[in-house]
């Protein structure tokens, strides 16, 4: 007894040691001992705390970072053109006469915080040319959604899959792959993008005061850089409240911590917002923190939704006029019905409601072809066809949708927070309507990535033993290999169609 009594005493002993230091990363994950051991133990919380010090996300970022700044700097400088030079430019505008103001900054059509963001490059540069301070803004945007942004959102989504080193290089080397084009302009989606994952991440943690301010803050950064996140900041607002109210994420919490983090979201999104709202006044007489947005210029002469039902894609490019692929279907055919072929917001939903199938069609065929990753840039200056960059593209667009709709891969993910998920791919749907370009889909097209890089695939072939064998061992198999063989004919079918489309391409 008295060495059974000693034994207590030493793993009481050998306890303290432990709580004490696994405590303060808790503490900034989000997560009390208390909290802990009511979902379990408190090994199982030391464990996601060494998981979050072991998956290498420091030196994936170091390693992602000189990667893609050196790949930036080896491309030939560009011209920057239409949407680029337009921020670029409205970057001088919180300078007058000698004095800067963020109330300065009076474009209705652009959120101040990206072009605040260019006038801080452009101010602290020093002898570094435009094009050079741009690509590495841009590399460290490319890095920071690769190994950090990105995992950290799926890892909201579903808090079982580890992101280790390797996969974290691999989400970056994709985007090198398809977007390195993009590195030599100052744009709006990466960085909305960035700002988007951020304000996810953070709101994954809604009982933490802390991180309900960056994610109120981050969630503001996105509306302002990218106005057609309106969705997704929205709903992820709502993500947050039905958190508090259902209390899912934290049985503990009190009332009145609740209602600190409720401050704390509002704050965040006041603090970015208030420039915008003070400025609208100043220089429009016009209230409200949501900058007008308007596609391009075709748009703001007949309206984005009359146009989105005109074309297929619109892809930017340095050509004058513009590369436009017409959409020649049923689509085309109702919009000549109207007078002056223009669309009211009234008559497009009247559309909607007694042609389901040809908006519906409209609609699949923008999607696809918003997922055509058939150039790495958004200014265009050579057409090709790029078959290689075509196939990979829908291809992890294919092995996404398996994840999703396969349920042995689905059920490999783990317990999963979908509406993580959901919310993120809402910042693409107000540019299915309208001309879709291939970099209004980005946020899906990482949502893809992030499924397929995701550890946890199942073997597609049973098990041999237990009276399987032979060819039926391959079964799964051949299936999954039928359904890609059927859906790129489907997707050939439209790119092609698309590509037919094209016109006033200089």
């Amino acid at each position: 007894m008295l060495l059974s009594g000693a034994g207590h005493g030493y793993r009481a002993r050998a306890r303290a040691p432990l709580r004490e230091s696994i405590r303060p990363d808790l503490a900034f994950a989000g997560v009390s001992i208390e909290q802990s051991a009511d979902r379990g133990s408190i090994a199982r919380a030391a464990q996601f705390t060494r998981g979050g010090r072991g998956d290498g996300a420091a030196a994936a970022f170091a390693v992602a970072f000189t990667a893609t700044l050196t790949v930036a700097l080896l491309l030939s400088a560009k011209r920057f053109y239409g949407d680029s030079n337009e921020y670029w430019e409205l970057a001088r505008t919180f300078t007058q006469h000698g004095h800067f103001s963020l109330l300065n900054f009076s474009n209705e059509y652009r959120g101040y915080v990206l072009p605040l963001l260019f006038h801080g490059l452009q101010a602290f540069g020093g002898i570094l040319s435009a094009t050079t301070q741009v690509k590495l803004f841009n590399a460290l945007l490319f890095a920071l959604i690769g190994t950090v942004l990105a995992p950290w959102a799926a890892k909201t989504a579903w808090p079982q899959r580890r992101w280790g080193f390797t996969r974290r290089l691999a989400l970056t080397a994709l985007l090198l792959v398809f977007w390195d084009g993009a590195l030599n302009f100052p744009m709006s989606d990466f960085p909305g993008l960035a700002a988007a994952l951020l304000a996810l991440a953070a709101a994954g943690r809604p009982y933490v005061p802390g991180w309900m301010l960056v994610a109120g803050f981050a969630n503001a950064l996105a509306l302002s850089i990218r106005p057609p996140y309106l969705p997704f900041t929205v709903a992820l607002g709502g993500v947050v409240a039905w958190a508090w109210l259902t209390r899912r994420e934290g049985q503990r919490a009190s009332p009145a911590r609740r209602a600190l983090c409720a401050v704390m979201f509002a704050l965040g999104l006041a603090v970015v917002s208030l420039p915008q709202v003070l400025s609208a006044q100043q220089h429009h007489l016009k209230r409200g923190a949501i900058p007008r947005y308007s596609v391009n210029a075709l748009s703001h002469k007949q309206g984005a939704l009359t146009v989105g039902m005109e074309l297929e894609l619109a892809s930017d490019s340095t050509f004058p006029e513009g590369m436009f692929y017409h959409d020649e279907g049923g689509a085309l055919r109702l919009l000549r019905s109207q007078k002056n072929r223009f669309v009211t917001t009234r008559q497009y939903l009247e559309f909607i409601v007694w042609h389901p199938l040809v908006m519906a069609g409209v609609y699949v065929r923008h999607i696809i072809n918003g997922l055509d990753e058939r150039y790495n840039t958004p200014f265009v200056e050579h057409i090709g066809s790029n078959w290689w960059r075509r196939i990979a593209s829908f291809l992890i667009v294919f092995l996404a949708l398996l994840r999703l709709l396969w349920p042995a891969a689905r059920r490999s993910l783990g317990p999963a927070r979908w509406r993580y998920i959901v919310v993120l791919a809402l910042t693409c749907l107000t540019s299915v309507p309208i001309a879709i370009a291939t970099r209004y889909m980005l946020p899906v097209w990482l949502i893809c990535c992030m499924l397929v890089l995701t550890s946890g695939w199942p073997s597609p072939l049973e098990p041999a033993g237990a009276g399987v064998g032979g060819l039926r061992r391959y079964r799964k198999l051949a299936i999954i290999l039928g359904a890609y063989l059927v859906s790129m004919a489907l997707v050939y079918e439209v790119v092609t169609a698309t590509t037919r489309g094209l016109h006033n391409h200089g």
